[in-house]
């Protein structure tokens, strides 16, 4: 079969074409439509990586404790945190679990149960719930990004370590170990 003439209509095809004996008689509209869907179905590949990259990411450091060398004290009369309408003014003898949480945060609900049941099992420690819906002064203060958001404090109320999101139970354990909290 003999190769077909190059005329202008064809010539740009012809690079493209694997073999090139066919000629390619799309027009160069549909070409174009072609690789723009080709560069949008490309696109839209690399921004689910993407999301599935920071997803990934997310869940790895959410619930884990990252030590705060700050050494930051916390002020109890700032937060204002109250229990059964009281004022809290005292830490834990050993230790305190503040949480940040907010009105919508359905993972907060939980996490206040589980810290009310270690408080309840351990005299040494204190739970101390601050609500975050309007206390934007305080999120940023503490630079709360995600509720829950737990501090574990020392008995002075030094912060010793912060814990992002869900607590993970083994985490809140080695935490509590460190302060003697069993």
């Amino acid at each position: 079969m003999a190769r077909p003439l190059v005329s202008p209509k064809n010539f740009s095809k012809i690079g493209h074409n694997p073999n090139p004996n066919q000629v390619d008689y799309r027009s160069t509209k549909e070409q174009r439509i072609e690789e723009a869907l080709d560069f949008r179905i490309t696109i839209i590949a690399a921004l689910v990586l993407v999301a599935l990259a920071a997803g990934f990411w997310w869940r790895a450091r959410t619930g884990r404790a990252k030590l705060v060398r700050s050494g930051e004290i916390v002020d109890l009369g700032k937060l204002k945190a109250t229990r059964a309408g009281q004022p809290v003014t005292s830490f834990g003898k050993k230790a305190t679990l503040l949480q940040f949480s907010t009105e919508v945060c359905s993972i907060c609900v939980q996490t206040a149960k589980y810290f009310k049941e270690l408080e309840s099992k351990n005299p040494d420690l204190t739970h101390i719930e601050v609500d975050l819906t309007d206390r934007m002064d305080l999120a940023a203060h503490f630079n709360v990004m995600q509720t829950p958001t737990t501090l574990v404090l020392d008995r002075t109320g030094k912060v010793q370590a912060r814990i992002g999101g869900a607590p993970k139970l083994n985490v809140i354990q080695q935490e509590l170990a460190k302060l003697e909290i069993k």
